[in-house]
């Protein structure tokens, strides 16, 4: 009997052993007046880290920021403007924020209530460049086309939201 108990402890070992080497992490001590919490990291910087580094160019503010006349928050126009929204944009001044991805601003050349903007885009694991243009049309509805075919009609016009 003894044999046996031998037996399965000497077959268990292996196992108990890759256990115990899984663990080596050190943890950080718990937050304390003496050791404050990490900050989350902001925006940007979760953004710089969303887009690699072949993609990003100089900041937006070296070649033209975005105008505060397309800044804010837009939903397509039968939308409810919901943070849920699939149609939702967030502009800023160097970003666009869309449902499943984001926009670094390269570039952004204005005329009038036309904005033709350069973007480092990134979402859902992906990475790519992409040019819109933006139009402010008379009735307050902001339109988007690709760049290289700004005579396109854009099908799905978004409103601006309240906030």
């Amino acid at each position: 009997m003894t044999d046996m108990k031998t037996l399965r402890i000497a077959a268990l070992l292996p196992a108990i052993a890759l256990i115990a080497a899984c663990g080596g992490e050190a943890q950080e001590p718990a937050p304390t007046s003496d050791n404050p919490p990490a900050l989350a990291e902001s925006a940007d910087e979760q953004l710089a880290a969303a887009v690699p580094e072949d993609v990003v160019a100089t900041p937006a503010a070296a070649e033209g920021a975005i105008p505060a006349q397309f800044i804010g928050v837009w939903d397509y126009i039968e939308g409810t403007c919901d943070p849920a929204s699939d149609m939702r944009l967030e502009i800023s001044q160097d970003s666009l924020v869309f449902y499943e991805s984001v926009g670094q601003v390269r570039s952004a050349q204005a005329d009038g209530d036309t904005l033709r903007v350069d973007l480092a885009m990134s979402g859902e694991g992906e990475s790519w460049r992409d040019q819109l243009q933006f139009t402010l049309m008379d009735d307050g509805t902001l339109h988007r086309v690709d760049a290289a075919a700004p005579d396109a009609v854009d099908e799905y016009p978004r409103k601006r939201c309240d906030g």
